[in-house]
Order: C-alpha cells, then structure tokens, then sequence
C-alpha cells in the first residue's frame, strides 16, 4: 500500500527513517510485551502463594513487583514513542502526531496514580481514599493513554507498511475501549446477577481476549520495526 516511497496516508515509510530510531521503536516495543507478561505472570504467583500461603507477604511483594514492571512499561512507551529526528523542528517539517505525545504523558500520570494507591494501601485504612483516588485516575489515564499509543502505532504500521497490522490495531483498541467500558459501567452498578451479571463476565473474557491479542500485536511491531531498522543498517553500510 505505497507509492515512491510513502504510504496512502502520505507518511514516509520507516525504511527511509533514522535506522537508530527505529531501533529504539522496536526496544520500546518489546519492553512492554515483557512488562505485560511478567504481570501476568506475577498475579498467577500471587494467586498460588495465597492458596499455600494464605497470604503470608505475597499481596506486598506483589505490589513492588507490579511498580517495578510499570516502570518497565512506562521506559517501553518512551522509547516506542520517540520522536522522530527532525519530525516538528522547525518550518517546513512534518507535523508531529499528537498521539504520540498524549500517550506518553499518560503512561507517566498512571504509574504515578498507581503508586499512590500501592502508598495508600501500605499506609493503613486512614489512606484508603488515597488508594482510590489513585485506582481511578490510573485507570482513567491508563486507558487513554492505551488509545493514544495504538492511534499512533496504527500510524507506524501504514509506514511499515503493514496494512492488515493497521486493521488489527484499530479493532484491538475499540475491542479493548468496549469491553473495558461495559465492565466499569456494570461495576459501578454493582452489578451481581441476571442479564447483566452475564454481561459483565461476557465483557470481563473479551477484556482479556483483546489484552492477550494486544501482546500478540505489539510482539509483531517489535519484529516489523526491528526487521525494517536491520534493512536501513545493511543499506547504509
């Protein structure tokens, strides 16, 4: 989907970018799959060390893993979203996506909401308003940012160009913002039985069906971007 070397949406393609920088896209890339599926990974222990354990410390050191990994995270959506040298720096020069810059301002603001809530839940129930305040802002900022980052990696995969990666991100994260919402809206309800008790699980499984396939999505961005910055190495060298 090119012509003489842009995209249709008239985005230059990655193989004519700074091959450093799109190096640095896949890194970020890949930094956040590994910061998603450690979590995943963590929660299962904690999970089993509750079960043998009966708690037993698990919940605390759960809770410094999980900043750790969202520290991770938060250095994996930088990277991704560097921006691109010369792109917005002066006249003439492409514009530089908003996106980009609303995803990272995001990130930012939800590691530093979910913070607050791991203070607020290690500083006794006197806190529990800061642990609250700091789920629902993280929650908030997470998702925005969770839009924010894939309308600008759509835009990465037009130049890749990867046409059916541009489609997939796009259904993704409208999976991701329905099923998301439909579970906060019932939960906010308290929703627990009937109709809408069934609602919320069917919401709760694509939540999770459209998480794993979000993975599954940014692994494929971290080979395309790697593979095109390998090309620019080769063809410069």
């Amino acid at each position: 989907m090119t012509y003489e070397g842009f995209s249709l949406q008239g985005e230059k393609l990655l193989r004519d970018a700074d091959a450093g920088w799109v190096g640095r896209l896949a890194v970020g890339a890949g930094l956040i799959v590994v910061s998603v599926v450690l979590g995943v990974a963590a929660g299962l222990a904690l999970v089993v060390g509750e079960v043998m354990e009966r708690g037993g410390g698990w919940e605390h050191a759960f809770g410094v893993v999980e900043v750790v990994l969202a520290l991770v995270y938060v250095v994996g959506v930088w990277w991704l979203t560097e921006r691109e040298p010369g792109v917005g720096v002066g006249m003439g020069t492409r514009r530089d996506p908003k996106s980009r810059r609303v995803a990272r301002v995001m990130a930012v603001t939800a590691f530093g909401s979910g913070v607050l809530a791991e203070m607020g839940t290690g500083l006794g129930r006197q806190y529990v308003w800061l642990t609250t305040v700091g789920e629902i802002v993280d929650g908030l900022t997470g998702l925005i940012g969770y839009v924010a980052l894939f309308v600008y990696l759509q835009g990465l995969a037009w130049r890749l160009p990867d046409e059916p990666l541009a489609d997939s991100t796009r259904t993704v994260m409208w999976g991701v913002v329905l099923s998301s919402g439909v579970v906060f809206l019932l939960g906010l309800l308290g929703v627990r039985g009937g109709l809408a008790g069934l609602g919320m699980c069917a919401a709760a499984i694509a939540l999770l069906v459209f998480a794993l396939w979000t993975v599954y999505l940014l692994a494929r961005y971290r080979v395309g971007l790697r593979a095109v910055a390998d090309e620019v190495e080769r063809r410069m060298s």
